[in-house]
């Protein structure tokens, strides 16, 4: 059917898709659309809960700049504590305020030059990362959230067992290997 539709807008295309995800798993889903990864990641959040949200090419500084510093993915409140140290009475909340109240230079300085980079682009709706096909993950986790009461010790093992072959699987299906457990 949507193959007929042609041309397409994204968000028609992006309803049908939600559609079809709630039809067939029961769930509800958000989708952020927009001209890179960030933008659409933040769009995301906008759409929340189940809906949709389209940052349109020409408007991705104005959606940008109204969007909450802390909503920066890799910013937290440490960063946002070294620049109120550097200026005390500004209001820095908004990814605006990066944008009026900083150049790239200042950033470097304030942050180092990686963050600084980083921040000054991100607050600017920049972002240049693609996405890939082969994507190969940085961690491969299990995690249990709900309580658990052991009545013996050999419950304990069997569990840590389980857990243990558990991982393993994982870890052979994304053919990675292990430097690190936690």
């Amino acid at each position: 059917l949507i193959l007929y539709l042609k041309p397409l807008h994204p968000l028609t295309f992006v309803s049908y898709v939600r559609e079809q995800i709630q039809l067939n798993t029961k769930c509800p889903c958000s989708a952020g659309l927009a001209s890179n990864m960030l933008l659409a990641r933040l769009a995301t959040r906008e759409a929340k809960p189940n809906g949709q949200y389209f940052v349109e090419k020409g408007y991705e500084l104005e959606f940008i700049s109204k969007q909450k510093i802390l909503d920066l993915p890799g910013i937290g409140l440490s960063i946002l504590d070294k620049l109120h140290q550097t200026y005390p009475h500004h209001t820095i909340e908004l990814c605006k305020h990066i944008q009026n109240s900083f150049t790239l230079e200042q950033l470097k300085t304030i942050l180092g030059k990686k963050q600084g980079q980083n921040l000054y682009d991100m607050s600017r709706g920049i972002d240049t990362r693609t996405l890939t096909k082969d994507y190969s993950p940085k961690s491969i986790s299990i995690d249990v959230n709900y309580g658990i009461r052991f009545q013996t010790f050999d419950e304990l093992i069997v569990f840590i067992k389980q857990l243990v072959n558990e991982l393993h699987k994982r870890l052979t299906q994304a053919k990675q290997k292990g430097k690190q457990l936690t």
